[in-house]
């Protein structure tokens, strides 16, 4: 289109364009190619990303706020805050990257929304004269405009959209106003235009979707999923057993899921089901589902779905399209008057949870969720809606460990507990009302959907658990883990209570992680050899712990949907997996 950068076109076309001969099959299709656009995207984003970690890790004021906020080095690795940082920061500049492309960033006071700088990065990069752009300029735009509702939306006498949601909220309380570091101003552009908004600004972003048999040459949000899911855990990944999902398995899988719950609840075919999931956009023969139209419409809205190794999100994405695709299809029948983009809010504000003891991972995955909302959302020269909060939803943790130190962190009481008239109460975990006094915060925070008061909270109930059970050693461990920033343990009843509040699940999808639970001297049959899994064998792999996880969150008759190898079919450590999925 009009002003779109050429790079893109030129970089797929140069060979045939360069070439004396007539260009072969193969050459056309590789011109064509987003994977090869996507492979070469990624090399100059992940050069971009370990030259900012560089810059990071050799800024004295940097380590000294990554000191300061508990953040340890560890050797012959890179400084966890400063790889979190630079992952974050990346991710805000894409994201800004689409909604530029909207027409919301730089918008002039008298125009609509739509009608801004579609190349606002970058004009602001080379309009800037002082020293530090990031400093002066980038920070600012994220926390004090992108993050706060301002009067007229006014920032730098133009309108920038308030979009909250966490994205540009500081990290880990990081003190951005009082530390000043300086990344060179090369770093975003300079006279080679090897800069990062120099690379960004010459790869045409699109705001479409890719499916696995529509996909545009371009940068679009589900291609960036892929890019993020590689720089996890650039440490460490394979050590963690967590890889790349290809598209194509995540979205037949996703297929799958739906229509097998579904057919389950209704009580409908289930190949007829699968056809109208797959097919419902083309399918003339829709006699059957108009009778059951708005039933399925009902059910599916419904549905919780989670992935407990959520990674960098694949599975919810690719739910979440599906969802949006099967429930799109079906306002033939309905008559809702509703659009797209409500219909990924509802889904992901209603049905959508993940899991990741990767903090970087889940943050990853959010960024991949909004991005998906925004592409969808037309504001008719209104002011964008800010994104959803998906705190509530994403959350950090080792999904298949509910104990801390041999002690059980889960209290069945807590979920009968009715809420009592608000009161503000300082916590003292030595009075006997506390854990009715954390309680009632607790559910108070969750009415107001107040974050922050919510992980307190929570922390408080488990550690006001251990103190009664006289576990004094372990509380002061817990407050030494919480402040190394880990937290290896999850307890799903307290987290989600909304859901077990309704018996569960009603899907699991996910690509576990497949680590030998033998490895590294056995240190993950450690972790997990007493927590009552029926499927642990010390000569086993974790998958199978996660399958057992899988069925424990689900419903009673909820779908377990998970890749899996197919070893523990014959392996003898697979006996108690077998024994197991067959009483299941």
């Amino acid at each position: 289109g009009e002003d779109e950068p050429t790079k893109t076109y030129l970089q797929q076309l140069s060979p045939i364009f360069d070439s004396d001969n007539k260009p072969t099959l193969k050459e056309i299709e590789e011109a064509f190619s987003v994977s090869r656009l996507s492979n070469d995207f990624y090399k100059e984003y992940k050069d971009k990303f370990f030259k900012l970690v560089d810059h990071l890790e050799q800024n004295k004021d940097f380590m000294a706020e990554s000191q300061r906020l508990g953040f340890e080095n560890e050797p012959d690795k890179h400084n966890k805050f400063a790889v979190t940082f630079a992952k974050k920061t990346l991710g805000q500049i894409v994201f800004l990257y689409f909604v530029q492309k909207k027409g919301w960033l730089g918008v002039p006071k008298d125009k609509n929304w739509g009608d801004g700088d579609k190349n606002y990065l970058i004009h602001s990069a080379k309009s800037f004269t002082g020293d530090n752009y990031f400093n002066d300029f980038l920070e600012p735009l994220f926390y004090n405009a992108l993050n706060c509702k301002r009067e007229n939306d006014e920032y730098l006498g133009k309108k920038i959209p308030f979009l909250n949601g966490g994205l540009f909220h500081p990290i880990e309380n990081y003190d951005w106003k009082n530390t000043n570091f300086i990344i060179p101003n090369d770093y975003w552009i300079n006279s080679e235009e090897t800069g990062l908004l120099d690379v960004f600004s010459q790869y045409n972003f699109t705001v479409d979707e890719s499916n696995p048999t529509e996909q545009e040459v371009a940068i679009d949000p589900e291609m960036l999923g892929k890019i993020f899911e590689s720089l996890l855990d650039t440490d460490d990944r394979s050590e963690k057993g967590a890889f790349y999902t290809p598209r194509e398995i995540v979205h037949y899988m996703c297929e799958e899921a739906l229509a097998s719950r579904l057919s389950t609840i209704l009580g409908l075919d289930n190949d007829a089901i699968i056809n109208y999931i797959r097919y419902g956009d083309a399918l003339k023969e829709t006699e059957f589902i108009k009778e059951f139209a708005s039933d399925i419409d009902e059910c599916v809205s419904n549905f919780t779905i989670v992935d407990p190794a959520v990674g960098s999100g694949a599975f919810l994405v690719g739910m979440l399209n599906q969802i949006v695709k099967l429930r799109t299809n079906l306002l033939e029948f309905t008559d809702k008057k509703i659009d797209k983009y409500q219909l990924k809010l509802e889904a992901i504000q209603k049905s959508l949870y993940g899991v990741d003891v990767e903090y970087d991972a889940v943050e990853i995955a959010k960024l991949r969720l909004w991005l998906s909302l925004i592409v969808d959302q037309d504001t008719n020269g209104n002011c964008p809606n800010p994104l959803p909060n998906l705190n509530f939803h994403l959350r950090v943790g080792n999904s298949l460990v509910d104990k801390f130190e041999g002690i059980v962190l889960w209290n069945p009481r807590w979920k009968s507990t009715k809420a009592k008239e608000k009161k503000i109460i300082q916590p003292d975990l030595f009075n006997t009302d506390t854990l009715d006094s954390i309680l009632h915060r607790l559910k108070e925070a969750k009415k107001e959907k107040l974050i922050q008061s919510i992980e307190r909270e929570q922390i408080e109930l488990i550690r006001t658990t251990l103190v009664t059970k006289g576990a004094f050693d372990t509380y002061d461990n817990l407050s030494k883990m919480l402040e190394k920033k880990t937290k290896p343990f999850f307890v799903w009843e307290l987290e989600f209570g909304e859901v077990f509040e309704n018996g569960g699940f009603d899907i699991a999808i996910a690509n576990p992680p497949y680590v030998q639970l033998q490895k590294n001297g056995g240190k993950l049959a450690n972790e997990l050899q007493d927590l009552g899994y029926k499927t642990f064998a010390r000569t086993g792999d974790i998958y199978c712990i996660f399958y057992e996880k899988g069925v424990q969150i689900l419903k009673e008759d909820g779908v377990l949907c998970f890749i899996t190898s197919n070893k523990w079919m014959r392996a003898g450590y697979g006996e108690k997996t077998r024994k197991f999925l067959s009483e299941n």
